[in-house]
């Protein structure tokens, strides 16, 4: 079985790579118990380590392919907060943004999405109440963990409610 893996700080990375430059890989692998390979690695990443956090422990993440068209994507997405959104909507926008941009091969595809809203921190979440209306009343259900059956029956209640409460035609008796 493989050996589990192991995150380390961008400071014990750095202590690596200056004993490796000091006495050689194979030399460094053995004092740190960390594999050849990840020596060479932080040697080649050694700028990029010097310039993080020093308690950071990974540099996990792909950049996006496309900034530019994430910028605008995002700018919008916070515009739409308020009045809605769906993924669904987010990638038809996105899409949209692409031809507008001349972006060839970018799909927008649900992995697309979910890492997009990893990388800006967006959340969309479900609508939690359903609003019933009427021409004389206007009700929330506030919904936090019924099941869809258990909401239609709940809708079908209180519609039925209203409607012998203002003799309105919206269902039969």
């Amino acid at each position: 079985m493989p050996p589990k893996r192991r995150s380390y700080t961008a400071d014990f990375k750095l202590q690596v790579v200056k004993y490796a430059a000091e006495k050689g890989n194979r030399p460094a692998e053995r004092e740190f118990g960390v594999s050849e390979k990840l020596v060479r690695d932080w040697c080649k990443a050694e700028a990029t380590l010097i310039s993080m956090k020093k308690t950071k422990r990974a540099n996990r993440g792909l950049k996006a392919r496309w900034p530019e068209l994430e910028q605008r994507v995002h700018t919008w997405v916070l515009g739409q907060k308020a009045a809605g959104l769906s993924t669904v909507k987010l990638r038809l926008h996105a899409q949209g943004v692409a031809k507008e941009m001349k972006i060839i091969d970018f799909a927008a595809g649900p992995s697309w999405c979910l890492r997009f809203m990893k990388r800006n921190h967006v959340s969309i979440r479900a609508k939690m109440s359903q609003e019933v209306t009427d021409s004389q009343a206007r009700w929330t259900v506030s919904v936090p963990s019924l099941k869809r059956r258990s909401l239609h029956t709940m809708c079908h209640q209180i519609t039925s409610f209203t409607c012998r409460k203002y003799r309105s035609p919206l269902t039969s008796p």
